[in-house]
């Protein structure tokens, strides 16, 4: 079974590598974490499960289905597309079709109202457990490369920010967090990314991305508006599941 994509499942911006020693090496190194469970991905894994509200027997049970399905991770790369400083990796990547047994053990309790959490979440590790089909999802990883400026380019980039700066300076309070490394783990999929500002009040929060280059031409380059509208659904998703903030608005700022 197939199924493409029309938003990444992972969102990975593999900053500071060189476009011309292979992007594709980078998104095979990346996924090499995953099926060998290295630090990093453990830790991911032990955030997620201490947020899940879980016994302590449901999240041994669901930290062994995460790992099964990544060491059971298999990827074939489909194509590289390098576009000035950035490339686009096409991936498929095979999995157990985890979301299928999620969407099983919600269909189940719809209509049902006498039940607890905790029964809720062992019908649902019950269906996990069982799944042996796998699923195929299409994946674009963005792979940037670190961006050597002349001095030039810098002082026109610090005026950029200076301008916005002094555009915003009596709203820095309204700054939540900057640089903000997120991401999600489950089962079904994975979401990464690094959130460049969210500022906002309260339960309401806006995304701000920066871009080093110059405004594309919206009718000249429509895929690349149409990639980075993505990337902030994205990061929009993630700050709203992980902090449970609503994003009102989602702003891109172009510094060149």
């Amino acid at each position: 079974m197939k199924k493409i994509l029309g938003v990444f499942i992972f969102l990975l911006l593999l900053v500071g590598c060189s476009l011309s020693n292979s992007p594709t090496s980078k998104v095979e190194d990346l996924l090499s974490k995953y099926q060998s469970l290295d630090s990093d991905i453990k830790n991911g894994i032990d955030n997620v499960l201490e947020e899940e509200t879980l016994t302590n027997n449901q999240k041994e049970r669901y930290r062994k289905l995460i790992e099964k399905q990544y060491k059971n991770l298999t990827y074939q790369i489909k194509d590289e597309k390098i576009d000035g400083d950035t490339a686009i990796i096409t991936t498929e990547i095979e999995v157990l079709d985890y979301k299928k047994a999620t969407n099983e053990t919600s269909t189940y309790y719809l209509d049902k109202k006498d039940y607890t959490v905790e029964e809720y979440n062992d019908t649902k590790l019950n269906n996990l457990e069982k799944i042996k089909d796998k699923v195929t999802y299409t994946i674009d990883f963005e792979v940037k490369k670190g961006i050597k400026r002349t001095d030039e380019q810098k002082e026109n980039a610090l005026s950029q920010v200076i301008r916005y700066f002094h555009h915003r300076k009596d709203e820095l309070g309204r700054v939540w967090k900057a640089e903000e490394e997120i991401n999600l783990v489950l089962p079904e999929y994975i979401l990464q990314g690094v959130i460049d500002l969210v500022e906002g009040e309260g339960d309401t929060v806006e995304i701000v991305d920066y871009k080093t280059g110059p405004k594309p031409n919206i009718e000249g380059h429509p895929e690349r508006v149409e990639h980075y509208k993505k990337q902030l659904e994205i990061y929009a998703y993630l700050i709203e599941k992980r902090y449970a903030k609503k994003v009102s608005r989602m702003h891109l700022y172009y510094t060149s």
